[in-house]
Order: structure tokens, then C-alpha cells, then sequence
């Protein structure tokens, strides 16, 4: 399956770059490479965002007077003291 998606990933690049003039790719070694790298620059921004999302998370737990702060039937409230800091607080997926 992987093949499969390289040689798409090859022929979607090659398209882009016959429009751009550029010449096509002709190495499968070379497609494989830059789909590598694509595959790994859409897991990196995944993750970044995932790791945003959780950070959200832990801070609407620690936050002070605020709505989120005051525990849902999710979450417990925060507690003056109960984590030494906000990667301590456990969040619930």
C-alpha cells in the first residue's frame, strides 16, 4: 500500500511541476524521500496541535476566576496547591 501511495504522491508532484515547467520526478528513490518527508511534516504539525489542544486543557484546569476553571462533570476542579505545575494536572481525553 505504501508503494501505491508513493507512486500517487509521484504523480500528483509531477503534475505540479509540468505546470510550473519544472522537470518530472523519475526516481522513485527521490518520491519516496519527499513523501517521507511530507508524511513527516504533517505528523509534526499534528502534533503540535495536539500538544496546543492539551495545553488548553491544562490551563483552563490551573486557571484562577474563569468559567473553565471551575470544573465540569469531566473534570475536577482545581485546587489551590494540588499540582506543582500545569503539566501535572491530569487531563481526560
Amino acid at each position: 500500500m505504501k508503494t501505491e501511495a508513493v507512486f500517487q504522491f509521484m504523480m500528483d508532484k509531477n503534475e505540479e511541476r509540468v505546470k510550473q515547467g519544472i522537470a518530472p520526478i523519475s526516481s522513485f528513490g527521490l518520491a519516496y524521500t519527499m513523501y517521507e518527508n511530507d508524511q513527516a511534516r504533517v505528523a509534526a504539525a499534528e502534533a503540535e496541535k495536539k500538544e496546543n489542544e492539551e495545553t488548553k486543557q491544562r490551563g483552563a484546569l490551573v486557571g484562577g476566576g474563569s468559567a473553565a476553571s471551575g470544573g465540569t462533570a469531566e473534570q475536577v476542579p482545581y485546587k489551590s496547591g494540588s499540582h506543582k505545575s500545569i503539566w501535572d494536572v491530569p487531563v481526560i481525553d
